[in-house]
């Protein structure tokens, strides 16, 4: 059947770990793995995106198929989000090879759409690095803003990427180090 093929297929161990919960909130309003004990220990970003997706979907397998499509947009959203960040003006054609790289890599697209966490960490990463980029040559406190919001999305995405974070902090305190770094800190 439908699901048991996209079970063995795109499925990695962690993948059920989220899809799972999220599917059992739809019904019983907490997260739990088994319907009877809660559960925790997943990303939260990732957790929230997936489980609005369930309250989308009539079934099981259509939710599993909905996340699925939604991650393959996603990824080769990601792809838009590489092209742009890698290009430069005189090699316009270079910029073109990780985005070769990125979508017709089939180790790449099975990790990143099935089921788990790691695209939308990737995703928050991208959106972030390409708004640093175009702050370079001009700022506003609307990027600024937005660059703390990413940053957050960046905690919620993945824990471990609070240090990219971080160091993103630091970036914009050493290029904008004009204006005031307590106006920088509380955006």
């Amino acid at each position: 059947n439908d699901l048991s093929e996209l079970a063995v297929k795109w499925l990695l161990d962690d993948s059920y770990y989220y899809l799972q919960p999220a599917w059992n909130f739809k019904s019983l309003f907490f997260y739990t793995f088994d319907g009877n004990n809660q559960t925790y220990g997943f990303q939260p970003l990732w957790m929230l995106f997936i489980t609005s997706v369930s309250f989308l979907a009539p079934t099981k397998i259509i939710f599993f198929k909905m996340v699925f499509f939604l991650s393959l947009l996603i990824y080769i959203f990601n792809a838009f989000l590489i092209k742009n960040l890698l290009e430069l003006k005189n090699l316009l054609w270079f910029s073109f090879i990780p985005i070769i790289i990125w979508l017709f890599n089939p180790s790449l697209v099975k990790i990143f759409i099935s089921g788990k966490e790691n695209l939308i960490g990737v995703t928050t990463i991208l959106s972030l690095m390409l708004l640093l980029k175009s702050m370079r040559n001009y700022y506003s406190h609307f990027k600024i803003f937005s660059a703390g919001i990413i940053c957050g999305l960046l905690s919620l995405a993945r824990v471990n990427l609070i240090t990219f974070s971080l160091i993103s902090l630091i970036y914009l305190l050493f290029i904008y180090r004009d204006i005031s770094y307590i106006k920088i800190i509380l955006y």
